[in-house]
């Protein structure tokens, strides 16, 4: 992207935990944030986690008739360009704040940008497909963020990526930070313009919710399903604030009351999939100097974290790149990977908080399988990945994936029992030289070779010095091709692991094999072919030797042509 990755709402640890650090101080900001707007100010506590800044934009301590003129004054209509297409409306200083209050329970759907990033530049024809599907329901704008009239507005909401965005609606902001696909920008309006509760009526529809939301919260009360007056006002304005983290349901009707044996009205369940149901107690939950909203939210942001987190492009690195090591399944559409997931939650429910558990679409982010070590096609499939160890332990492909294997494969995992797995490139078949391409699989058989010296480059292609190293390499190997006994590889780090053991931590690195003795030897002179030569004259068993128009030649290969020159110059003196 254009700029620093992420994007500061609320400071920066905000904005790691909107990716998916820790969803429960998320949470707790946007709860707490709610509760501001809606009910006043909460006290000192909530304006430190806060920074004093509400969601939209506005400081928190706005007295309320305010906030609600600014709303209902008659603004301005905000029109489109002449012959703009839907998508492309430019909103600026001018126009900005008219868009957000005129479309305010629609929503405005905003695109900060630079004309030249590239990224803004490939997310262009996705915003304008989301915006034809949703013309008429939601606001379609674009800030352009190097323009001078709407730089102020990129500053005013802290965008440092590009792109951004931003939608607006009743008073909040919620940042997308899914992939920029016009059928997933469509889902998430499509969820954002749906109510905050989604009132439950029967057994199956709350089996349905269930099934398809890990963690799901909800509100049992005396009211209708079109009127939650039953229900404390906190627990729509909270569903408000988060309806695009988690999923708030109301039940009313009776007969669901009774099966559940709920007498105490209005009484709030966290649903959590694999593990026993939360349960808000006011008097247990809220602590000195708390409004009961307060409680509330803080119950929510303890409770509401599913054990199974979903990892994305955005969040892999902050789940999986923390300090627990972190259990990975990578599943497809198959009914086999649907019973993965089901058991994954057994493991997670009994190893929670030692590991962090995540799932992740195997097929959907295409790359992945192969950077953790997994063969492509074979999904689902358990990874381990230890940022610690920098390693990664994919399952065994033939072992199934149930609770009790998966418990036995970690409990020999935490003894030390298991070796990391190695990325493993596909092996070339038919190479001619002078330089050969070595990857993980064959690594361990091809420098073991107890016939020759075998000298390995380990490069990436992204590396700089690692280009200017290429030719000398090359010309290493040309100068070296009569060497029998010698044998060049190359090795990319960006397609294979090397073994932990070799401590390859620079690019590039040279190590050299030897035939009788194949503890790597590093080489660490200067980077010329004549050092390298020398280098390998020090160090190989198998010894070579220079003839005498400069030729190298391994020994026994030498005393092979010494033997045919003799026969050369003795004919050439027979025919004198």
């Amino acid at each position: 992207g254009c700029g620093r990755r992420g994007i500061v709402r609320g400071g920066q640890e905000a904005s790691r935990m909107r990716e998916g650090t820790r969803m429960g101080r998320l949470i707790s900001l946007c709860v707490l944030l709610c509760v501001s707007v809606a009910h006043g100010p909460v006290g000192t506590r909530a304006e430190e986690r806060l920074g004093k800044r509400g969601s939209s934009g506005l400081t928190t301590d706005r007295p309320e008739e305010m906030r609600k003129s600014m709303m209902e004054e008659e603004e301005p209509p905000v029109v489109m360009s002449e012959g703009a297409a839907v998508g492309d409306l430019m909103l600026h200083v001018g126009n900005f704040e008219a868009a957000i209050s005129r479309y305010n329970q629609t929503g405005v759907l905003v695109e900060f940008f630079l004309p030249w990033c590239g990224n803004s530049r490939r997310l262009r024809p996705e915003f304008r497909k989301s915006a034809t599907e949703l013309a008429g329901q939601v606001l379609f704008g674009r800030v352009d963020c190097s323009s001078s009239q709407a730089a102020p507005l990129c500053n005013q909401h802290e965008v440092v990526y590009h792109p951004t965005i931003i939608l607006f609606s009743k008073g909040l902001s919620y940042e997308y930070l899914k992939r920029g696909l016009a059928s997933e920008m469509t889902r998430f309006l499509e969820r954002m313009l749906a109510a905050s509760v989604k009132p439950i009526g029967s057994l199956v529809e709350l089996a349905a919710v269930t099934q398809e939301h890990p963690v799901v919260v909800v509100g049992f009360h005396s009211g209708t399903d079109e009127d939650l007056g039953g229900l404390d006002p906190f627990f729509e304005s909270t569903a408000d604030t988060l309806k695009d983290q988690l999923t708030f349901c109301s039940i009313s009707a009776p007969p669901l009351l009774s099966e559940f044996g709920v007498t105490a009205l209005p009484t709030y369940l966290i649903l959590r999939r694999g593990l026993e149901a939360s349960v808000f107690e006011e008097e247990r939950d809220q602590r000195e100097g708390e409004s009961e909203a307060m409680s509330f939210g803080l119950w929510v942001a303890d409770n509401a974290v599913d054990l199974v987190v979903g990892l994305t492009q955005e969040n892999y690195h902050y789940k999986v790149g923390g300090d627990l090591p972190a259990v990975v399944l990578l599943t497809d559409a198959t009914q086999a990977s649907k019973e993965a997931v089901g058991e994954m939650y057994k493991v997670a429910a009994a190893l929670r908080g030692v590991f962090e558990f995540c799932q992740m679409d195997g097929m959907r982010y295409l790359s992945l399988p192969a950077r953790l070590g997994v063969h492509p096609g074979v999904l689902p499939a358990l990874v381990i990945v230890s940022h610690k160890h920098e390693s990664n332990w994919v399952l065994p492909h033939d072992r199934e994936i149930t609770a009790e294997s998966v418990m036995k494969w970690i409990a020999d995992w935490r003894e030390g029992k298991l070796k990391p797995t190695l990325r493993s490139a596909i092996a070339p078949v038919g190479e001619e030289g002078p330089i050969y391409t070595l990857v993980s699989d064959d690594f361990e058989e091809k420098t073991k070779d107890s016939t020759r010296d075998v000298v390995v480059h380990f490069s990436t292609r992204w590396c700089g010095f690692c280009s200017v190293f290429k030719p000398i390499y090359h010309s290493l190997a040309l100068g070296t091709q009569n060497v029998r006994t010698l044998v060049l590889y190359s090795f990319d780090l960006g397609e294979n692991d090397p073994d932990p053991s070799l401590n390859v931590t620079s690019f590039p690195t040279v190590m050299l094999f030897p035939a009788h003795n194949k503890s790597a030897i590093t080489f660490g002179g200067e980077r010329s072919v004549r050092a390298l030569t020398q280098f390998l004259k020090t160090h190989v068993s198998l010894k070579f030797d220079e003839m005498s128009d400069g030729v190298l030649v391994s020994a026994d290969r030498k005393q092979e042509i010494l033997t045919s020159l003799h026969g050369i110059r003795s004919g050439i003196a027979a025919s004198g």
